[in-house]
């Protein structure tokens, strides 16, 4: 029975809505995002955040009721760092790509990025990733 890693305890810098930020902390890198309901909406058909979540339920969605999105900051093809692009997220060292949900562009390839387990403090100043 292993112990769990002690938690990740970030500062979240007042995010603009739709920009995706890097928090570093010791080893560990996230992506936090906090998408407005249009970008969702033009991200998956179906229209407001409740629909886009309940359609998710067949695989982990990466953003939350809130419209927060928190993954770690690697790929799933060859676990190298992600880069922020235009359109979403790129693996560093390969040609893997996802949209902004995290959501690959070649599932029969590579999956998608990861769930996090993550709370945020009551001002989302403070994300603890565990």
């Amino acid at each position: 029975n292993q112990a769990k890693p002690d938690p990740y305890v970030f500062d979240v810098p007042a995010l603009t809505s739709n920009q995706p930020v890097l928090l570093k902390k010791d080893n560990m890198v996230v992506v936090v995002a906090r998408y407005g309901e249009s970008m969702l909406a033009s991200l998956k058909p179906g229209g407001r955040i409740s629909k886009i979540s309940s359609s998710f339920r067949q695989q982990p969605s990466l953003v939350d009721k809130n419209g927060y999105f928190v993954t770690r900051a690697y790929g799933t093809l060859q676990g190298c760092p992600l880069l922020i692009t235009e359109n979403g997220f790129k693996e560093s060292c390969s040609d893997a790509r996802y949209n902004r949900l995290g959501i690959s562009s070649n599932p029969g390839l590579y999956k998608n990025l990861e769930k996090v387990e993550y709370h945020f403090s009551r001002n989302h100043t403070v994300l603890t990733v565990y």
